[in-house]
């Protein structure tokens, strides 16, 4: 699967869709995406405190690079990340032995 990430363009529209929202938001992301996009999606989970994230993920997705999901379970207010990750990936996030909640 191609490396993609959500661009900058990408968060600016998100904020200028939800800006009049009232209720909270969850946007959902899929795992290879949000690995690389968490500067921007830990930029906009700063701005908003009304947006959440669901990350998930099904057996096509093909990370090499956890750092980017780690610094997303690393943000302070991670309460407001959601995973829904095929078995492969909740076992390697399990692994790394902070992800033994999910």
């Amino acid at each position: 699967m191609k490396q993609r990430r959500i661009t900058w363009r990408h968060i600016f529209n998100i904020l200028e869709r939800t800006y009049d929202l009232h209720q909270p938001v969850m946007i959902s992301v899929r795992l290879t995406m949000a690995a690389n996009s968490h500067e921007q999606l830990l930029w906009l989970l700063g701005v908003r405190q009304t947006i959440s994230l669901l990350v998930w993920s099904n057996d096509r997705d093909d990370v090499t690079d956890w750092h980017g999901i780690l610094a997303l379970r690393e943000f302070t207010a991670s309460d407001r990340i959601v995973y829904d990750l095929a078995k492969q990936h909740h076992d390697v996030l399990h692994s790394f032995g902070i992800f033994s909640q999910l």
